[in-house]
């Protein structure tokens, strides 16, 4: 059996929604990861998609890291995935005050 991909989304999309260009270099890090998930969990969440599994592939599993903060935002865009709580990284992790307004702003123009 294959894998079908429903509803992809990456860091770039940020862009288009308002995350800052002097935050650009940010993409990768772990607020910019947590809105990716958010915005993940909302598409996934439109094609009537409520729950999900989490497969990191090859990728290390490393609790509280920026794959966790993708778990993270899906988690609470409010799609149900199965997960450690323990594994998922704080909100003051994930919201510093170098991203706060910027934070603030993107989440809000998520639909």
């Amino acid at each position: 059996m294959q894998d079908k991909i429903v509803a992809g989304v990456n860091s770039h999309d940020l862009l288009a929604i308002g995350w800052p260009k002097e935050l650009t270099g940010s993409l990768k890090g772990i607020p910019a990861a947590y809105l990716t998930g958010f915005i993940l969990g909302k598409k996934a969440k439109e094609k009537k998609i409520s729950e999900a599994i989490l497969d990191l592939g090859l990728y290390r599993n490393v609790k509280k890291s920026r794959l966790y903060a993708v778990l993270k935002g899906a988690i609470e865009s409010g799609l149900k995935i199965p997960h450690d709580p323990a594994a998922l990284p704080e909100m003051k992790k994930i919201i510093n005050e170098k991203v706060a307004k910027a934070f603030e702003k993107v989440k809000g123009a998520i639909k």
